[in-house]
């Protein structure tokens, strides 16, 4: 064969493959955010159907007895919660400080003199403590945790090919 010619072995393409998965896999960000966006959507339903990630329904709150569903009075524990993405995991959570013990459970006291005020319905009520039983938002179930690993076996296999 006269000319240039050109050759190819399956060592080179592997290779090659191979350089680029791992620069591809260097940084997963990308794939993590998509897995953030699917964890969302999974808390997002859990309020819906006031369940924790294994499917258990939360224990129900005073309030909720009588005036609607548990930890969505107005939404803002559901519409706080956030995703970052790293280039190896993604990180979810929320700011607002009654976010801990509503996923934990806990005891509240008063900060400062020795009861506690709130209001509950048409009353006004003064504790001297209320404890919150744990009701979990937060967290990924199997079913999750399969779809994250369906996310990020696509990913990887978008930079392989």
């Amino acid at each position: 064969m006269a000319g240039v010619s050109i050759s190819l072995t399956g060592a080179d393409l592997v290779t090659k493959g191979f350089d680029g998965l791992l620069a591809r896999v260097g940084d997963m960000t990308p794939a993590w955010a998509s897995v953030g966006g699917m964890l969302k959507t999974s808390v997002d339903r859990r309020f819906e159907l006031g369940l924790d990630p294994d499917g258990n329904p939360w224990p129900p709150s005073v309030r909720a007895l009588a005036e609607g569903h548990t930890l969505v009075e107005r939404g803002h524990l559901r519409d706080s919660v956030t995703q970052e993405a790293q280039t190896d995991r993604v990180v979810q959570g929320s700011a607002l400080v009654y976010a801990r013990i509503h996923q934990l459970g806990g005891t509240v006291l008063p900060k400062t003199g020795k009861r506690l005020r709130f209001r509950l319905g048409d009353a006004w009520v003064s504790p001297t403590s209320v404890t919150l039983p744990a009701r979990p938002y937060l967290g990924a179930n199997a079913e999750d945790t399969a779809q994250a690993a369906e996310i990020l076996a696509e990913w990887v296999a978008e930079g392989w090919l």
